[in-house]
């Protein structure tokens, strides 16, 4: 699998990272290279977007010694060396393929409930990474952030009196929550408004641990020395090693069978796929229509074209076009002998026709019966 999350985070981080070292001391190199960096996320995965609000707030921190009006134009600057890039990427892509993105908007609004249900689920999942009780699971996230909350309201309490904010660690912990903050809610807003198939899984949600590990971790160095209470620190050093050692088994396992199997579209079953088999053997000029064009088009080096949608997964807008392109397909089929291809474990594309929908909206014959799938054509 080859995923956009490393660089993304890699850049979103960067750029948190020096956003915080500029807020405690501003200099140019800082002021850019943070822009630049988040500029980067932006393009690597547009969700970057998230990250911007809360970056203009560190920024407008960050000009201390300034007037409103100085931190205003300093905060506007920042915001166009950071979407300049984006900018540029946009306009290619509107000069070269008719639109600035593949995204359109729509309302189609998530439940809060059922957001905030899968969001803390899968939270406590990267928390708790053991079989446990939803409410089980839900009692020991909630004990754990008190666990750093309270301590840090002490803190808090301490920093009013000594009016010490400009530690590296302080600035972290709120760039932190920031970050989180502006990421949930945009979250929420992106699948209500750009693409509602955006899954709140923990791939997703990536971003969100690591920031999240970033700022406790800020937290634990810092509250200690603040409170003078070391008790905090062995407290969840002790914790941490527990948390690793209650998955290591887990982990073991799970890559041990990713060595025996593979993982993704280079795994056994796709590399011993009768289908993917069978397509391999056909010549080069035979068309192919499938569910799975793309682990088809990955593994046999071939253009394979997709079935149409009877929905727009991101829009969730039906299809008006859907029975006369897929007629054109069943014609081509049995006029031009294209073959259909029809895999029995895509099943999570909602979106797409089912084999029960194929037959009977199309009554094409049978070439072979795969285990894994089933070709539609003529011989």
């Amino acid at each position: 699998m080859a995923w956009s999350e490393p660089l993304f985070i890699i850049f979103s981080l960067s750029s948190l990272i020096l956003l915080s070292i500029y807020v405690v001391q501003p200099t140019t190199s800082l002021f850019i290279a943070s822009a630049l960096s988040l500029g980067f996320a932006l393009i690597t995965r547009y969700i970057g977007i998230a990250f911007l609000p809360a970056a203009l707030v560190l920024v407008f921190i960050g000009g201390r010694d300034r007037n409103v009006w100085q931190r205003s134009r300093a905060t506007f600057t920042w915001f166009v060396f950071a979407v300049a890039i984006l900018g540029i990427w946009l306009t290619r892509n509107k000069l070269i393929g008719g639109a600035a993105t593949n995204r359109h908007f729509a309302f189609h609004p998530i439940s809060v409930l059922k957001y905030s249900r899968d969001f803390v689920s899968v939270l406590s999942g990267f928390f708790i990474p053991i079989p446990l009780s939803a409410g089980i699971r839900l009692s020991i996230l909630g004990l754990f952030i008190l666990s750093i909350l309270i301590p840090s309201l002490f803190a808090i309490k301490y920093l009013q009196r000594t009016k010490d904010w400009r530690r590296i660690a302080i600035v972290l912990i709120v760039a932190c929550l920031l970050f989180v903050f502006s990421y949930t809610l945009f979250l929420l807003i992106s699948i209500s408004f750009v693409d509602a198939a955006t899954p709140v899984d923990s791939r997703i949600l990536l971003p969100i641990l690591v920031i999240s590990i970033l700022g406790i971790f800020s937290a634990v160095w810092i509250i200690p020395r603040i409170l003078r209470k070391s008790a905090f620190y062995w407290g969840f050093l002790i914790l941490a090693i527990f948390s690793i050692l209650i998955k290591s088994s887990d982990a073991i396992h799970h890559a041990l069978s990713i060595q025996k199997n593979g993982l993704g579209y280079t795994s056994r079953h796709w590399q011993e796929s009768e289908s993917i088999a069978f397509i391999k053997s056909l010549t080069k000029n035979v068309e192919i229509y499938s569910n799975g064009n793309d682990v088809i088009s990955f593994l046999t080096r071939r253009q394979v074209h997709s079935i149409p949608a009877k929905t727009n997964a991101g829009t969730m807008v039906d299809n008006e076009d859907f029975d006369k392109d897929f007629h054109a397909i069943c014609k081509n089929v049995i006029e031009n002998k294209a073959l259909l291809v029809y895999l029995n474990n895509i099943t999570w594309r909602w979106y797409l026709p089912s084999q029960t929908e194929i037959e009977t909206t199309c009554n094409l014959p049978v070439l072979e019966n795969l285990e894994d799938g089933t070709v539609y054509g003529l011989k």
